[in-house]
């Protein structure tokens, strides 16, 4: 076949939409996300702490940077395979911020209520429990407000 031809048949071939419809996704995605559920399923093989870990710190960052891609296109047109890597970099820094900021106020947490129900003299396991509650709340609460801050529409300037 000469290369007019080849031209020729290459040009009626219909070209693929480069802005996909809100809640499609791309063939690349989708590759991505099947090579990071792969990856963190051999870091929980390696050692189960470890792949736990990379699963729970993975799974928001995700989910951001899915919102986040979303919410370029909406306002930017096309979002490069560049942009893509640099947001869920960006969404992967956030989701450790906020699981450290969950961590610390679980500290803070628990150790506040159990010092007040030594000192009021509540029994053990009630104190336990009041203090694994309340320390659920706090961490939730600071990693919500540490993702909320990070959100995408944040970083807009108004037009």
């Amino acid at each position: 076949m000469s290369d007019q031809a080849a031209r020729d048949l290459a040009s009626d071939v219909p070209r693929q939409p480069r802005l996909l419809a809100p809640g499609q996704f791309s063939i690349g995605w989708l590759l991505l996300l099947t090579l990071w559920i792969a990856l963190c399923l051999a870091a929980f093989r390696m050692s189960p702490v470890i792949g736990a870990f990379i699963g729970l710190w993975s799974v928001p960052a995700a989910i951001r940077a899915l919102y986040s891609v979303q919410h370029w296109k909406r306002r930017r047109g096309i979002v490069s395979w560049g942009d893509v890597y640099d947001i869920f970099g960006s969404s992967l820094i956030l989701a450790a911020a906020a699981e450290l900021g969950g961590l610390i106020a679980v500290g803070f947490a628990s150790a506040i209520v159990m010092g007040l129900s030594a000192l009021l003299g509540f029994p053990l396991p009630l104190a336990v429990v009041v203090a694994m509650a309340v320390s659920l709340f706090a961490g939730a609460t600071a990693a919500g407000i540490v993702l909320w801050l990070g959100r995408p529409s944040r970083f807009d300037k108004p037009a």
